[in-house]
């Protein structure tokens, strides 16, 4: 299994690679990682609104490009729109780091329960700020950042995170086979049968 800290960021534009590492990563992690997502508030908000009658059947799946570009029925905007707007509706509101509170207060709640966390959309420094707090600091954290030739950041909803003080930052390229980058991942964090580690800090205690 990979040597991962407590806590690991996906970080990336659209289209480059976050979901399918996620999901080989908690593959090779043998579901021993709790996957989490700043999307996650806006998703539960437009299915208590607009899909309450599928509490107890299969919702639309928010995370297929397909579906995100489909209208809602009566709402005048496509399904990606409308969490857009209701994600910089809450950071007005509410804060920048508001997505990373909520995340923060499901951390906290799940820490007793899982070994690693993995969280596949971070898009500012302000997201990650509050849980690089709750995991005890930069030394146990990671940021891994995916690239993809022609993908790029189109807005400032979502960036390159960058800041030194959130974590260690490693860079992996996504233009050949997706699980390629499993390796490229392997080579760079080692896994739990190598009593080192190539990052500078990982080989510090953990807080679990």
């Amino acid at each position: 299994m990979l040597k991962l800290p407590l806590l690991t960021f996906l970080n990336g534009p659209p289209g480059c690679g976050k979901s399918t590492l996620m999901r080989l990563i908690q593959e090779d992690m043998d579901g021993a990682i709790c996957p989490m997502s700043f999307k996650s508030p806006a998703r539960s908000a437009l299915l208590a609104c607009h899909y309450p009658h599928l509490t107890m059947t299969l919702p639309p799946n928010l995370e297929d490009p397909t579906i995100l570009a489909r209208p809602i029925d009566g709402a005048g905007i496509t399904h990606g729109e409308w969490l857009e707007s209701f994600t910089k509706w809450l950071k007005g509101k509410v804060g920048k780091d508001a997505l990373g509170n909520i995340l923060r207060r499901d951390f906290i709640f799940l820490e007793s329960s899982w070994p690693k966390f993995l969280v596949d959309d971070l898009g500012t420094e302000d997201d990650a700020r509050p849980l690089v707090g709750a995991v005890g600091g930069s030394e146990h954290t990671l940021i891994i950042h995916l690239r993809r030739h022609g993908c790029e950041f189109k807005d400032d909803s979502s960036t390159l995170v960058y800041g030194q003080y959130l974590g260690h930052h490693i860079g992996i390229d996504n233009n050949a086979k997706p699980e390629d980058m499993l390796d490229r991942l392997r080579g760079m964090v080692g896994d739990t049968q190598s009593s080192s580690h190539p990052i500078e800090g990982f080989t510090r205690p953990l807080r679990r």
